[in-house]
Protein backbone atom coordinates (compact mmCIF):
# COMPACT_ATOMS: atom_id res chain seq x y z
CA UNK A 1 0.00 0.00 0.00
CA UNK A 2 1.32 3.54 -0.68
CA UNK A 3 1.92 6.10 1.39
CA UNK A 4 -0.05 9.35 0.73
CA UNK A 5 1.78 12.54 1.48
CA UNK A 6 0.92 16.50 0.86
CA UNK A 7 2.87 18.98 -0.01
CA UNK A 8 2.41 21.72 2.73
CA UNK A 9 1.45 25.44 2.32
CA UNK A 10 3.87 28.24 2.42
CA UNK A 11 3.00 31.69 3.73
CA UNK A 12 2.67 34.41 1.13
CA UNK A 13 5.49 37.19 0.63
CA UNK A 14 2.96 39.44 1.83
CA UNK A 15 -0.72 39.86 3.39
CA UNK A 16 -3.63 38.97 0.71
CA UNK A 17 -5.66 42.09 -0.71
CA UNK A 18 -8.88 42.17 -2.00
CA UNK A 19 -9.17 41.62 -5.65
CA UNK A 20 -5.81 39.50 -5.29
CA UNK A 21 -5.97 36.66 -7.83
CA UNK A 22 -4.59 33.59 -5.91
CA UNK A 23 -3.98 29.83 -7.20
CA UNK A 24 -5.83 27.13 -5.46
CA UNK A 25 -3.23 24.52 -4.47
CA UNK A 26 -4.41 20.80 -4.07
CA UNK A 27 -2.61 18.22 -1.52
CA UNK A 28 -0.23 17.64 -4.36
CA UNK A 29 1.06 21.21 -4.49
CA UNK A 30 -0.69 21.18 -7.76
CA UNK A 31 -2.38 24.21 -9.21
CA UNK A 32 -6.08 23.82 -10.29
CA UNK A 33 -6.96 27.04 -11.05
CA UNK A 34 -7.54 30.50 -9.97
CA UNK A 35 -9.72 32.61 -7.49
CA UNK A 36 -9.97 36.29 -6.11
CA UNK A 37 -9.48 37.55 -2.77
CA UNK A 38 -13.20 39.59 -2.36
CA UNK A 39 -13.09 39.95 1.32
CA UNK A 40 -10.53 40.13 4.18
CA UNK A 41 -11.52 39.40 8.17
CA UNK A 42 -9.43 39.52 11.20
CA UNK A 43 -7.71 35.92 10.79
CA UNK A 44 -9.56 34.46 7.51
CA UNK A 45 -9.62 35.65 3.76
CA UNK A 46 -12.59 34.68 1.47
CA UNK A 47 -12.42 34.34 -2.19
CA UNK A 48 -14.95 34.65 -5.20
CA UNK A 49 -15.79 30.73 -4.45
CA UNK A 50 -16.80 31.30 -1.29
CA UNK A 51 -14.26 29.21 0.60
CA UNK A 52 -12.81 30.99 3.54
CA UNK A 53 -8.92 30.42 4.06
CA UNK A 54 -6.65 31.65 6.90
CA UNK A 55 -4.66 34.54 6.12
CA UNK A 56 -1.65 31.90 5.92
CA UNK A 57 -3.70 30.31 2.81
CA UNK A 58 -5.15 26.94 4.62
CA UNK A 59 -8.58 26.60 3.61
CA UNK A 60 -10.89 27.19 6.35
CA UNK A 61 -13.97 25.65 7.48
CA UNK A 62 -15.60 23.74 10.85
CA UNK A 63 -13.83 26.30 12.66
CA UNK A 64 -10.56 25.31 11.84
CA UNK A 65 -7.82 25.15 9.49
CA UNK A 66 -7.35 22.44 6.96
CA UNK A 67 -3.94 21.23 5.20
CA UNK A 68 -5.11 21.19 1.57
CA UNK A 69 -6.90 22.40 -0.22
CA UNK A 70 -5.02 25.89 -0.18
CA UNK A 71 -4.38 28.93 -1.92
CA UNK A 72 -1.18 31.24 -2.84
CA UNK A 73 -0.62 34.38 -4.89
CA UNK A 74 -0.40 33.74 -8.84
CA UNK A 75 2.71 34.44 -10.21
CA UNK A 76 0.41 34.98 -13.49
CA UNK A 77 -0.38 38.55 -11.95
CA UNK A 78 2.48 39.91 -10.60
CA UNK A 79 2.63 37.96 -7.68
CA UNK A 80 5.64 36.01 -6.78
CA UNK A 81 5.20 32.90 -4.36
CA UNK A 82 8.59 31.32 -4.91
CA UNK A 83 9.37 27.76 -5.91
CA UNK A 84 8.03 24.60 -4.94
Amino acid sequence: MADYTYKPSKPPPRPFRVGDVVELVDGQGLACGTKRIIRIQATTVRTDCGRTYTKDGRWYSDRRAWPFPWIRLSPQHGDEHGSD
